[in-house]
């Protein structure tokens, strides 16, 4: 939504004091945060994306998919978080496999198949070894 209802915006607001409280948990026990936020197929694929908004009267006017995206990496900014919000490599690989007859999820399931979850994977591992591990160190095989 560009202009969310009131049960959305206090879902927005409990999500932020679960990260908030998640960060602080995580620190107490020596460890860092991160977030990855994971966009879904209806606003990655092509197909998936007509789909949501044909399914759901969506119009772009009234409706922003990225907005999911951008409220998780604000709130993770303000709580002084990193976040990964990968929507457009998502988007950009999505296009790539297309062209191949291949996607990112399973073709009638919202869940990543073997190449989402690869790409996750391979994100998630530049950030930890960039940002996370001591400079020099693997990350155990």
């Amino acid at each position: 939504y560009k202009r969310p209802p009131p049960e959305i915006e206090y879902a927005w607001q409990v999500t932020e004091l679960i990260l908030a409280r998640l960060k602080r948990s995580v620190q107490e026990n020596g460890g860092r945060l991160l977030v990855f936020y994971i966009p879904d197929k209806g606003s990655v694929e092509e197909d998936a994306i007509e789909a949501t908004k044909r399914n759901y009267g969506l119009k772009d006017e009234f409706f922003d998919l990225d907005e999911p995206g951008m409220r998780v990496k604000s709130i993770c900014e303000k709580l002084s978080i990193p976040c990964m919000k990968p929507t457009d490599v998502f988007r950009s690989e999505a296009r790539r496999l297309a062209a191949k007859g291949q996607a990112l999820h399973f073709r009638f399931d919202m869940h990543w198949n073997a190449n989402g979850n690869a790409l996750a994977a391979k994100l998630l591992l530049q950030r930890i070894e960039a940002e996370f591990l001591p400079q020099g160190k693997n990350p155990p095989k």
